[in-house]
């Protein structure tokens, strides 16, 4: 998002609230919010109005949690992505989900084969103490240990086995689940590391749940 999307709105809700726009000020929310997509920001300032009650001139992290959600509801979308995986592709096969913060919860829970072996009565359980870690870890995610991929049992089978791993499986979950051979997958991984920055909107989610 430029400078030039974010400062309408902005100077809008400021008109609505009140507040004097300083150059500090407008220079400090757009550094904590460019990363977001203007079309993201432009809904979240029209959730703001249309739904806060404050008459306080909203937190930057206002604007990040309209965009995001809060800390309850993204732990509670994450549990159930994760319940549906475990169902609907076992203990089996490697995957991958687009939230890393699944990934790193599900590795720091023992991983993903453990995870596929609990009984139902155990998750009554482990399902709260994922949804604890996952809040805790979008608070503070320079702390998270994220692996490339979880792996299954076939993987981990064929690899203690001593058997070429190449061509198995892993599932890419995310908004499109994707299933492509391990040689393909690490090869996209290598570009991603080498096509992408760090991730600052993870960073700036911290902002938002601290």
């Amino acid at each position: 998002m430029t400078k030039e999307e974010f400062y309408p709105s902005f100077a809008g809700m400021a008109e609505v609230y009140n507040k004097p726009l300083y150059e500090i000020l407008i220079e400090t929310y757009y550094e904590v919010l460019k990363d977001f997509p203007f079309e993201d920001y432009k809904k979240a300032c029209m959730e703001i109005l249309s739904t806060r009650k404050y008459s306080n001139f909203p937190m930057p992290a206002d604007f990040i949690e309209a965009m995001t959600g809060n800390a309850d509801d993204m732990a509670m979308i994450a549990l159930r992505e994760l319940e549906h995986a475990i169902a609907k592709h076992g203990r089996y096969n490697s995957v991958c989900f687009e939230d890393k913060i699944i990934m790193a919860c599900v590795d720091s829970m023992g991983g993903w084969i453990t995870l596929c072996n609990t009984t139902s009565e155990e998750w009554k359980f482990e399902r709260h103490n994922f949804l604890k870690l996952y809040k805790a870890l979008s608070r503070n995610p320079e702390r998270m240990r994220t692996p490339s991929r979880l792996v299954g049992l076939i993987e981990q089978q064929n690899g203690f086995a001593g058997y070429d791993i190449s061509e198995t499986p892993v599932i890419m979950i995310g908004q499109h689940t994707e299933r492509i051979p391990l040689i393909e997958f690490k090869k996209r991984q290598e570009q991603l590391n080498l096509s992408q920055p760090k991730n600052r909107v993870l960073n700036l989610v911290k902002k938002v749940l601290a």
